[in-house]
C-alpha cells in the first residue's frame, strides 16, 4: 500500500504500520534513509534500487516494482548516492558538482550499463551533452579488453620470470629449507614450504615457461611434497 501511495505522487509522506517502509516526497526508503527503494524524478520517470540489502528490502523493492508499473522506469546500482545528482540535473546553478558526481559514479558502475541503456544515457548526457553513452560504453569496452590483454601479458612475463628464478635453485637447497622447516617441528611450516613449491610449479606453467623450466621446477615440487609427507 505505501508503494502504490508514493507511486502516485499526491502525497507529501506515508509509511507502513511498523514504519520500516516509508516515503518522504518523491524517495521511498527502507528500514532508514541509509537504503533509498525508489525514487521519481522531476520528469515522473521511477527510479529502483539494485542493490540487495536484506529480504525485507528485497520485498520492498518489488512493491515498488509493481507499484510503478505505470511509469518509465529503470533499475539502476547505488541508487542511495545517485538520487542526489538525479535531484539536480534540472538545477542550472547544481550543474558543475552534478556532473562531477555522475561521472564518478559512472566510474564506478559503468559495467552495470549496457551500450543501449536509456537510464544510461539520460546520467551520461549530463555529463558529456554532445556524446553519447553507446559511444561511452564501446570505448570503455575497448580499454578494459587493452588493459586486460596488458596484464595477461605481464602476468606471462612474471611467471616465466618466477620459473626461472626456480629452476635455478639447487635441489640440495630445497632438501635443506625444507629439512630446516621439519626441524621446527612446524607442520605449518613444511605445508607452507610445500604449497610454495607447488605455486612455483604452476607459475611456470602459467608462464608458458620453456619445458624444460617447467620439468626442473616440477622436480622441486616433487621434492618439497615427499619431505613434507
Amino acid at each position: 500500500m505505501v508503494a502504490h501511495v508514493w507511486a502516485q505522487a499526491n502525497r507529501d509522506a506515508g509509511e507502513s504500520n511498523n514504519g520500516n517502509f516509508y516515503f518522504v516526497g518523491p524517495r521511498l526508503y527502507s528500514y532508514g534513509s541509509h537504503f533509498i527503494v525508489g525514487y521519481i524524478d522531476g520528469q515522473g520517470r521511477a527510479w529502483i534500487n539494485a542493490d540487495g540489502y536484506s529480504i525485507s528490502t528485497a520485498k520492498h523493492k518489488s512493491y515498488a516494482w509493481r507499484a510503478v508499473s505505470h511509469r518509465k522506469s529503470y533499475n539502476v546500482p547505488s541508487l542511495t548516492k545517485l538520487v542526489p545528482s538525479l535531484e539536480g540535473l534540472n538545477e542550472p546553478s547544481r550543474a558543475a558538482v552534478v556532473k562531477r558526481d555522475i561521472r564518478a559514479y559512472m566510474d564506478s558502475h559503468w559495467e552495470a550499463f549496457p551500450a543501449g541503456s536509456e537510464a544510461a544515457a539520460i546520467l551520461w548526457a549530463a555529463v558529456s551533452p554532445r556524446g553519447s553513452w553507446a559511444k561511452e560504453r564501446a570505448r570503455r569496452d575497448a580499454k578494459a579488453a587493452r588493459d586486460a590483454a596488458t596484464s595477461a601479458k605481464r602476468l606471462k612475463a612474471q611467471g616465466i620470470a618466477i620459473a626461472k628464478q626456480v629452476a635455478a635453485i639447487p635441489l640440495d637447497m630445497v632438501r635443506l629449507r625444507m629439512i630446516q622447516a621439519a626441524m621446527d617441528a612446524s607442520d605449518w611450516s613444511r605445508d607452507r614450504d610445500m604449497k610454495r613449491a607447488v605455486a612455483y610449479y604452476v607459475d611456470a606453467h602459467r608462464g608458458s615457461a620453456p619445458g624444460k623450466v617447467r620439468a626442473t621446477c616440477w622436480e622441486r615440487v616433487k621434492l618439497a611434497r615427499e619431505l613434507s609427507a
